[in-house]
């Protein structure tokens, strides 16, 4: 939910190729996982609106096959 964490992690990930999606909080994540299928997801533990072992639980309902990392 940091901004300038999800910034930083969208430049170095694109840097190294990979296609980026950034949500502000677990809702808007889950929001664009119900559109779409994605080999990782990369959450923070505490965010607004849907915490991360929220948004995990979800994760791995909906695509058991995507890879998770939690950070905090």
């Amino acid at each position: 939910d940091e901004e300038s964490i999800r910034e930083f992690l969208e430049i170095m990930l694109k840097k190294e190729g990979y296609e980026v999606s950034l949500a502000e909080d677990g809702a808007q994540a889950k929001e664009l996982i119900t559109k779409r299928t994605f080999d990782m997801v990369i959450s923070d533990l505490q965010m607004p609106n849907m915490n991360g072992l929220e948004l995990l639980k979800y994760v791995k309902e909906s695509s058991p096959d995507t890879v998770f990392m939690m950070i905090t």
